[in-house]
């Protein structure tokens, strides 16, 4: 299986392609001579590749290609609401939307930022809680399944189940409060008043990890990680004499059975495995580098990382990080950000 990277510089896009070895490397470009591109990827949905582009002239802007960059298309009166009072000064990023929304992409920002925490939540059955400032963007609603809104300052109340506001409020509000304390106490009373889901209860007890997670600073060895992040530092390893630069294997986070995948290239491996865990309904963590682009979660620990299309991506600090994840996060902290994420899928599947 051959590999493309996409490359932005300050010169336009260029192309870097390689067989599955990742020895020798050919360049193609440069596209769109004379834009600056931050971003580029390619849409899982129909193949288009779509970049974050910036010209002195047209300014900040979007370009997609539906034929692998022979031609593109230059995006129209990109920018953000009037009402909010923001301007759109550099397109840095840019995000296919969802599956079931062709032809739509995120840009950079606060109003992609809340786009794609409205997706998570929908996708997980979670409800949205919204700390509002005026002038910022409010989050779609889409298919959330409840939204409590509070208010902080003026503006007008976004739409939610249930919306607070700090006195003296210009909107017409369901409760008011005192002061930002209080109105978080009024916002924790309305979410205990929805109709939602009880958390799922992980299946099994949880034996924490044999070792010290700050012995996770400054080390992005895979297994001395799982040590750390497991439980018990217990780890089931698959096929552990054919491909053995891909480590892949069993293990539990919390009590949730889960299954890992780190290293590459062994694709025939990491295929059979991937089919192996999603059979038996058991979430799959990518950890570092791995040749499954769309696991259930993922954490980079490097910049040489992929940027998995994960429900939910993770990244320890590095250069870059903040980019394509959804949250960076200290080294020491993966297992509970994991045990978190984990509770949130089998609240999802329940």
């Amino acid at each position: 299986m051959g590999v493309a990277v996409l490359v932005g510089t300050r010169k336009g896009l260029f192309v870097l392609t390689s067989d599955e070895t990742r020895r020798d490397w050919t360049v193609e470009g440069p596209h769109l001579t004379g834009f600056e591109v931050f971003h580029a990827t390619r849409d899982p949905r129909d193949g288009t590749v779509h970049a974050a582009t910036n010209n002195w002239v047209y300014g900040a802007t979007a370009h997609r290609s539906s034929d692998q960059g022979e031609t593109w298309e230059r995006a129209e009166q990109i920018g953000l609401p009037e009402e909010s009072g923001l301007t759109w000064e550099k397109s840095w990023h840019v995000e296919p939307g969802h599956a079931d929304e062709p032809g739509t992409i995120e840009g950079t920002g606060d109003r992609a930022k809340a786009y794609r925490l409205a997706g998570l939540a929908a996708e997980s059955g979670l409800p949205l809680i919204h700390l509002a400032e005026p002038g910022r963007a409010h989050p779609e609603r889409r298919r959330v399944p409840a939204v409590v809104a509070v208010l902080f300052g003026g503006g007008a109340a976004p739409s939610a189940d249930y919306t607070v506001a700090v006195r003296p409020a210009a909107a017409e509000v369901d409760f008011l409060a005192e002061d930002e304390r209080d109105a978080i106490r009024l916002a924790r009373l309305c979410l205990r008043r929805l109709d939602r889901p009880a958390p799922v209860p992980p299946p099994g007890l949880a034996e924490p990890p044999k070792y010290d997670l700050d012995d996770l600073v400054g080390t992005a060895d895979v297994r001395e990680v799982l040590a750390r992040v497991l439980d018990g530092s217990e780890f089931e390893e698959f096929q552990p004499r054919s491909g053995t630069d891909l480590l892949a294997g069993w293990g539990a986070v919390y009590g949730y059975p889960v299954g890992v995948l780190s290293g590459g290239p062994g694709d025939l491996k990491a295929a059979r495995f991937a089919e192996l865990v999603r059979d038996s309904g058991t979430p799959l963590i990518c950890l570092g580098s791995a040749p499954v682009p769309t696991p259930d979660l993922a954490v980079t620990l490097t910049p040489g990382d992929p940027a998995y299309r994960a429900r939910l991506l993770l990244a320890w600090p590095y250069p870059g990080a903040s980019a394509e994840a959804d949250a960076v996060i200290d080294p020491r902290d993966t297992r509970t950000a994991l045990g978190i994420a984990l509770a949130t899928v089998a609240r999802r599947c329940a």
